[in-house]
């Protein structure tokens, strides 16, 4: 089965301070606006966790990526969901896909930026989710 996001399509939202205090809220202390509120993000991480290949195709505009990307990472980059803390570390919970990410750049220099932002962006939020292991 292939699933197919286009992002200018369907436009990912931001997520909110209301957003991170539902994502750090357990399970059975959801309320249901809360609930609510991560709903679509429930949505975007049972479709990454059902994968067993990703494929990401981002432009690069102005040195930076979409910020509707940015807005896609940041959904499913879930505590409890694509990475936990052990002992003091992060540990990722999406580990066992092949990923590629297809850019765009004028050179070689705009493409290491797009791939160090990538990189810097997901391991900066979960240290270790394994979704970029194999970039």
């Amino acid at each position: 089965m292939i699933t197919y996001r286009d992002l200018r399509q369907t436009p990912i939202p931001h997520v909110t301070e209301d957003w991170i205090a539902a994502d750090f809220t357990p399970p059975e202390a959801l309320t249901s606006e809360m609930a609510e509120l991560l709903k679509f993000s429930d949505e975007l991480v049972d479709e990454l966790l059902a994968a067993d290949r990703c494929v990401f195709s981002v432009p690069m505009y102005n040195f930076s990526l979409l910020s509707n990307f940015k807005a896609y990472v940041d959904q499913v980059v879930r505590v409890g969901r694509t990475f936990t803390f052990e002992d003091g570390q992060f540990k990722g919970l999406a580990s066992g896909r092949k990923v590629l990410f297809i850019t765009s750049a004028r050179d070689r220099t705009a493409f290491l930026w797009i791939a160090v932002w990538v990189l810097w962006r997901v391991v900066r939020l979960t240290r270790a989710i394994a979704l970029i292991s194999q970039l």
